[in-house]
């Protein structure tokens, strides 16, 4: 260590340390080590001995602590006691002599290993360096667990303040109650009594309605307080006051989609009962009425009729966005609700009317907010704690015990999975490209364990001793099949949206994959809160309420024709395999068919790794393809080649174009994906 250390530390293509040198420098070091070690312990008997004031040691008895060193020293590495030769220092003269390090024997090597791993944790940088490490990550525990508290602090406050809030609005709707009931009551009273004006009682204010007489003020004295009210008819306000919180109003009006439906239905009715009393018109304003009543009657009519399948997919989309749970996502969701007509102005009690989903994506919304807050505040302080070590805990792990971790220095950001591979007979995996499925011998790694360690020989063949085999193969492999350390397949999520997948698809009722889940929810907020400096808006960019979304018309889209690609399809259909042909037999038009698309997000840092999504044929048309031509070297401008072109309609949004070679090959992808073809794996995905 002090010959490899600075300031004295060799460069690396150095004639002190190589092939043949290796070895005595090692050994040298290992002598400078143990003496070390030696003396530190001789102090520190010597120093114990004084301290309790016992005789000095005798020459016998340093002999006999001399020769018992190595075994004090590394006590897994030591030699017996009652050995004649000493296996840690025979070790370390073998190297010093300029022997092979191969000559050694495991017990040998491994005592060279820890002296020099011990060394290098006594040296005053890495011990400085520990400590600091330490400390630092101390701190930000106790920075990260003070955030939490006030993060839980504020919610509490908040909560006791909507509380407060609750029982006031009880207390004021109690009053309210009495008053008008009262005012009824007076209202009653003068039509057999007389004893009061209509205009006398118009004027009255709630004051003068409860000082009336005294039976009227014993009973408003005798109105529950803000107190009296019950932690049932509480809870049920708190939670009415967290929704119109959640929607930003004063007052929500839940409802069903038949419900809104039937709203339509009213209002339709409405405008057709107005126009109808107007009658003939029999002035220019009268006509004018008219004309305006009939075309909002017109355009709400065909509203009405794409209404529906547009509700239908904004419903969808909720569903997911709450599933997925995430800022972006949820204000997308609820945006394109609104425009589907799933939230409209109350005239009645001028609030907002809305349905019970986007009132759920609205309450996950604010949730997600608050867990976005939090985990912007506690970013630096996460950074603070992880860059103390080198190893990444998993974020979590699924059913399957596959592990999902996410490192903070990989610059595309990317979530990487550790699976388990899936164990088979030789015989039995169909092809090369089956990555999660192995035999068990290609899955095993080094030698296997002795069984008899572990279970008795009579008792391995019994039900006890194949379960407890079997229990202790599981710390290799889920299955329990391998007695051995397995192999590990390991894959990665490259975008947001194979992300919000695998959320989707993880089961939020088990407690291990609801723990994963939360915290790929916060991985995804804490990505997207870092994707900062792009200056493309991707498919998923969020729009301002205020904001009106910019609509770009595709240059050509009117272009596109709905059929007639008969012709061109089959001639590419011939530049296909046999087998693939015999798919396409019966698709004579592309026009309408699936498509399994196959994209690389990022040829130039991961060729191999491929985003697949799924796709409808939309149209088609001749378009220009450009082609440079040169000849002896003088370049000829260029021409125009007219190429088919077939439009693809996204399942996750938007619109691409694709060549006649892309589109034969996605609907072939797309078919022995959907059939689950023999043989076809996404082994790239």
């Amino acid at each position: 260590v002090d010959l490899l250390l600075p300031p004295a530390k060799p460069v690396v293509p150095s004639d002190l340390v190589h092939a043949l040198t290796w070895p005595p420098v090692i050994g040298a070091t290992s002598i400078r080590i143990f003496q070390w070690y030696k003396r530190r312990r001789n102090e520190i008997d010597d120093s114990i001995r004084e301290f309790r004031q016992l005789r000095p040691m005798s020459v016998a008895e340093r002999r006999r602590r001399e020769m018992s060193a190595s075994l004090r020293i590394l006590s897994e590495c030591g030699d017996p006691l009652d050995g004649n030769t000493n296996r840690v220092e025979s070790a370390i003269n073998h190297l010093s002599d300029g022997k092979c390090y191969l000559d050694l024997s495991a017990i040998q090597r491994l005592s060279i290993l820890r002296l020099l791993i011990e060394a290098a944790y006594d040296t005053h940088h890495v011990q400085l360096s520990i400590e600091d490490n330490f400390k630092a990550r101390m701190n930000a525990v106790k920075a990260l667990d003070a955030e939490e508290r006030r993060a839980k602090k504020a919610a509490r406050e908040e909560l006791a303040s909507i509380e407060s809030a609750a029982r006031d609005r009880l207390a004021t709707e109690a009053r309210e109650a009495f008053i008008e009931k009262k005012r009824q009551e007076i209202v009653e009273d003068i039509k057999d009594t007389q004893e009061y004006s209509v205009e006398f009682i118009e004027s009255l204010n709630d004051d003068d309605i409860i000082d009336l007489d005294d039976d009227t003020k014993a009973e408003y004295e005798a109105l529950p307080t803000r107190e009296s009210f019950n932690k049932g008819e509480v809870n049920a306000v708190v939670k009415q006051i967290q929704e119109e919180t959640a929607f930003g109003v004063e007052r929500l009006t839940v409802l069903s989609l038949k419900e809104i439906e039937q709203r339509d239905e009213d209002y339709l009715k409405s405008l057709q009962d107005e126009l109808e009393s107007y009658g003939e018109a029999n002035s220019r304003e009268t006509s004018a009425k008219i004309e305006r009543l009939r075309q909002r009657i017109t355009k709400f009519t065909d509203q009405m009729q794409t209404l529906p399948l547009d509700r239908n997919s904004a419903i969808e989309v909720l569903k997911d966005a709450i599933q997925d749970g995430t800022v972006r996502t949820l204000r997308t969701a609820i945006k394109g609700a609104k425009l589907a007509g799933l939230s409209g102005e109350d005239e009645e009690n001028g609030g907002v009317w809305a349905l019970d989903l986007i009132r759920d994506a609205s309450l996950e919304l604010k949730e997600a907010e608050a867990r976005k807050r939090v985990t912007e505040a506690q970013k630096d302080l996460v950074a603070k704690r992880n860059k103390c070590f080198t190893r990444t805990e998993p974020l979590g792990r699924d059913r399957y015990q596959s592990s999902f971790f996410h490192f903070d220095h990989d610059k595309s950001s990317r979530v990487w999975a550790e699976r388990d591979l899936i164990l088979g007979n030789e015989d039995s995996i169909p092809s090369k490209e089956a990555v999660l499925l192995k035999s068990i011998q290609s899955a095993s790694i080094g030698a296997q364990d002795k069984s008899e360690d572990f279970v008795n020989p009579d008792d391995r063949h019994k039900p006890y001793g194949k379960y407890f085999l079997s229990f202790a193969g599981q710390e290799y492999h889920h299955s329990g099949n391998l007695s051995t350390l397995a192999r590990h397949h390991w894959s990665c999520y490259t975008t947001d949206r194979s992300l919000r997948v695998l959320v989707k698809n993880l089961d939020g009722k088990c407690a291990k994959e609801n723990d994963l889940k939360e915290a790929l929810k916060e991985t995804l907020e804490t990505l997207a809160l870092s994707a900062t400096g792009d200056d493309t808006i991707p498919s998923h960019a969020i729009v301002a309420e205020d904001e009106e979304p910019e609509v770009t018309a595709s240059i050509g889209k009117t272009d596109f024709f709905s059929s007639g690609d008969e012709e061109l399809f089959c001639k590419e259909k011939e530049n296909v395999s046999k087998e693939d042909s015999s798919l396409l037999k019966e698709i004579s038009s592309a026009i309408g068919s699936r498509i399994r698309l196959r994209r690389i997000p990022d040829p130039d840092r991961a060729p191999d790794v491929a985003e697949y999504s799924m796709a409808t044929v939309t149209g088609w048309k001749m378009a220009n393809a450009p082609q440079n031509d040169t000849l002896e070297g003088e370049a000829i401008p260029a021409t125009q080649a007219t190429l088919p072109v077939w439009r693809l309609g996204l399942d996750d949004g938007g619109e691409i174009d694709v060549s006649a070679s892309e589109a034969v090959e996605g609907i072939v992808r797309a078919i022995k994906w959907s059939t689950g073809h023999l043989g076809y794996v996404e082994h790239d995905a």
